[in-house]
């Protein structure tokens, strides 16, 4: 008798309360890939992963009662006491049974799906805001798990295939209509939500981030062009494309042919969803937005022509689906930002201090460019670049922030496992000049509290790189810092 399997999704059945499955003559009552949660009765999939084989904790598995593996290669394992179920794609395998398993919950809501390098929580988050108006929705990014009832800390900007379906059926069973997602370009190469029924999808632009796991530009486009392009299991009926950005405009190209509405947003001619006579002040934005022939005065509370473009992705979303008026509009003026990105922590004695989650080069220069014009003073930067990612866009960074800032601290973000003088070390290849000044201090804490007595009326201190984050990882550990409350209490003690 062999030791495999020989399996299909269309031979699981549910059982009768539907929260388990028939595989074979085995009760299948959880699913896992973690051998850490394995529980009795857990169908184990064994994925080989870049770092880890999964294939190396079916002993574990096996220890903890899993009643069946799933795996690419066959085990030497007795087929009576651990049947074997070969496929492909471990990847793929879970996604789809994972799916089946929750009882497609994808398929009850209306779900909105953003990627692209920059921008993707604001879109997310403010489309969920906007989306509230009329039915719950849910979200779930970077910021947090959100199933419109409840929050749950967020590990990762995208969940795992198995946490990714839980909350979405949570999200059903609460009576919420529509979801949120920022898929990250990791999430899209690993398969985390392939199959799933995704009505919209965003594209917001690409630069440079996370070409250390990619290994280059064209895998990351390319990662992130499987959401629209059917490579994620189907072609999405809207794609939402940033037509000011070279990508946007290259993946509408790619998209020729293929059966989805193409919605254009940006601030050229040329396309669907545009924002024009843009006029920043100092509490919010104010444009005009033409869409099908249609003008609207729009009052946003967000800063920057980034964040006009984030606001035009969410208008071009509603649109495709139906839900745009001028209550959308209304709601948006109402919008209480987002937490970390452009957050305003303290507004007294004429310094106004913020953090930003800005940790690539391009969202840098972005953020600085919106705040130099509305600094009377000196704009002062703290920032970092984190460690076990692409070192390239270092030096890059570095250049930005002494183009923009008038002040610079260099220091640490989370370093992880890599040396921060080796960080420094390949920031320091950006400088381009003795001035602005740049003080070189290891200790977060420490350059923020130096920023803030430095600072004198009129300033503006940016803290850049963290945002909305609770923590920084040092070594294989995570120690709490807080950017908005460590700057807060220092603004509070100088006063």
């Amino acid at each position: 008798m062999t030791a495999i399997i020989q399996h299909s999704l269309q031979s699981l059945s549910h059982g009768k309360d539907g929260q388990w499955l028939h595989f074979q003559d085995r009760v299948i009552t959880g699913l896992s890939c973690d051998s850490r949660m394995v529980k009795s009765g857990d169908l184990f999939f064994a994925i080989l992963g870049s770092k880890q084989n999964g294939e190396s904790f079916i002993p574990d598995a096996m220890a903890k009662g899993c009643a069946a593996i799933v795996t690419e290669r066959e085990c030497p394992l007795d087929p009576k006491t651990f049947p074997q179920w070969v496929v492909p794609d471990v990847r793929r395998t879970l996604a789809e049974t994972v799916r089946y398993f929750y009882r497609f919950p994808d398929e009850a809501l209306d779900i909105y799906a953003v990627t692209g390098t920059n921008g993707k929580t604001t879109i997310a988050y403010l489309l969920q805001y906007l989306l509230s108006a009329e039915r719950r929705a849910g979200y779930l990014g970077t910021l947090f798990y959100d199933t419109g009832h409840e929050k749950y800390p967020a590990p990762t900007t995208t969940p795992d295939p198995i946490h990714l379906q839980q909350l979405l059926r949570q999200m059903v069973d609460q009576g919420v209509g529509s979801a949120t997602l920022e898929l990250s370009s990791h999430a899209l190469d690993q398969k985390r939500a392939f199959g799933m029924k995704i009505g919209t999808a965003i594209f917001t632009n690409l630069a440079e981030d996370h070409l250390e796991y990619h290994g280059g530009r064209e895998a990351y486009f390319d990662a992130k062009s499987r959401l629209f392009d059917g490579r994620n299991g189907s072609v999405p009926p809207y794609a939402i494309l940033n037509g000011d950005d070279p990508y946007g405009r290259r993946l509408q190209k790619h998209l020729s042919g293929l059966p989805a509405k193409i919605y254009t947003y940006g601030c050229s001619e040329n396309v669907h969803v545009r924002a024009h006579s843009i006029e920043q002040r100092h509490y919010g934005t104010f444009f005009n937005l033409t869409m099908q022939g249609m003008t609207w005065s729009v009052e946003s509370p967000l800063w920057g022509i980034y964040n006009v473009r984030n606001v035009l992705a969410s208008m071009a979303a509603l649109l495709a689906t139906g839900r745009f008026s001028e209550k959308i509009l209304e709601r948006l003026r109402n919008f209480p930002g987002i937490p970390g990105r452009t957050q305003v922590v303290t507004q007294c004695g004429g310094l106004l201090t913020m953090v930003d989650y800005a940790h690539t080069a391009d969202a840098l220069a972005k953020v600085l460019e919106m705040l130099k014009p509305l600094c009377s003073g000196r704009l002062l930067l703290v920032f970092g670049c984190g460690g076990d990612r692409d070192r390239a866009k270092r030096p890059e960074m570095m250049r930005i922030a002494q183009q923009w800032a008038d002040e610079v601290w260099a220091t640490g973000d989370n370093p992880r496992t890599e040396s921060q003088e080796q960080i420094f070390s390949d920031m320091r290849a950006g400088l381009r000049a003795a001035s602005p000044a740049v003080h070189w201090i290891h200790d977060r804490r420490e350059a923020i509290f130096q920023a803030v007595h430095t600072a004198q009326v009129h300033d503006i201190i940016l803290v850049a790189g963290k945002g909305h984050e609770t923590y920084q990882e040092i070594g294989t550990e995570r120690f709490p810092f807080d950017d908005a409350e460590i700057l807060e209490g220092v603004v509070k003690a100088r006063q």
